[in-house]
């Protein structure tokens, strides 16, 4: 009987470990290339065990073409309808890994571009975030971050500023200079009559 308990023991054991593993080696990755492009262009992901990707997602529209060239490497096609944003990669049993870095989509000529803010990188925030926003046209853009209470913490950017993607460092500290205590923000992007919001947390250890 003893002998039999320590068999099931072991059985049970060795599941957990192979399920842990197998979630340990699913796939992830770490760049891509180029960081803006029209639909039908080719970007390149770089990460590991690509190889496990069954499909690509540009700020949640699916690629319609995704190719793997080895278990670092794989290429996606920007898939039409798509917009700025992140790009999600899809593994087994439907775990999703994505990059806080939006890619930024590049609309045929003419077209207007949509305002975008981008949710501020990384997050949690150890003291700096990147914060990062794209203007559809040349406008006096207002970038402000605040509390969970709404109060005001610093005007990150007042100026005026031309279209396309935009990117500015945030300290972590307030208008005074001050290090701001860890907790939950919001940044607010304004532009003309429109206006964004995105949230972050800020965990210094």
């Amino acid at each position: 009987m003893r002998l039999r308990l320590y068999a099931c023991g072991m059985v049970l054991l060795l599941t957990a470990t192979w399920a842990s593993s197998t979630m340990a080696q699913g796939p992830s990755f770490s760049s891509f290339t180029p960081e803006s492009g029209s639909p039908g262009a080719l970007v390149k992901i770089i990460g590991a065990r690509l190889d496990l990707v069954t499909a690509v997602r540009f700020h949640g529209v699916m690629s319609p073409s995704v190719q793997v060239v080895s278990p670092e490497h794989l290429k996606a096609v920007v898939p039409d309808g798509a917009t700025t944003g992140p790009i999600e990669l899809l593994g087994p049993g439907g775990v999703s890994i994505e990059l806080d870095r939006p890619f930024y989509v590049a609309l045929p000529s003419g077209a207007t571009p949509p305002l975008y803010l981008s949710p501020p990188r990384p997050s949690p925030s150890p003291g700096t975030a990147t914060l990062a926003f794209s203007l559809s046209a040349p406008a006096h853009a207002k970038l402000s971050l605040f509390d969970v209470r709404g109060r005001l913490v610093r005007v990150v950017v007042d100026a005026d500023l031309p279209a396309g993607p935009q990117e500015f460092l945030w300290g972590g500290s307030d208008g005074q200079g001050h290090a701001v205590a860890n907790g939950v923000y919001f940044v607010q992007l304004q532009a003309g009559a429109e206006r964004l919001l995105s949230r972050f947390a800020l965990i210094r250890r």
